[in-house]
């Protein structure tokens, strides 16, 4: 499963496989025409197999690309664990540090991949 969500307003695409080969998911990114490098085939290749997903910013190849790959479906606490990584990477991005002030938009951006997530997943 392919889940693929681009935010309205910010310099942000996710793409989110579920249980997808990793040599599939090169593939998929490889099709990009304006991406800086080539991602070999065992790029998305986990080091060891007690994962149960990774994140990634694609930044190095697709400025504003992020992907989580998930092995199998998510729990919830996963799923969150994912998406809190890719909060922190986008707000990176971004130049937005988190703190008292900024911590409403690490909020909102949390929920709201959540829900895009899990209204695809269902």
């Amino acid at each position: 499963m392919l889940i693929y969500i681009e935010h309205p307003e910010r310099p942000f695409k996710l793409h989110v496989f579920i249980g997808v080969e990793p040599t599939e998911i090169s593939k998929r990114f490889n099709k990009y025409k304006k991406k800086k490098f080539y991602f070999p085939k065992g790029f998305f290749v986990p080091d060891h197999g007690e994962d149960e997903a990774l994140t990634y910013d694609l930044g190095d190849a697709l400025p504003g690309h992020f992907c989580i790959q998930f092995f199998e479906a998510p729990t919830m606490g996963t799923l969150a664990h994912e998406v809190f990584h890719v909060v922190a990477m986008h707000m990176r991005y971004v130049n937005i540090p988190l703190n008292e002030s900024t911590e409403e938009t690490y909020a909102y951006m949390f929920s709201w991949l959540i829900d895009k997530i899990t209204d695809e997943i269902s």
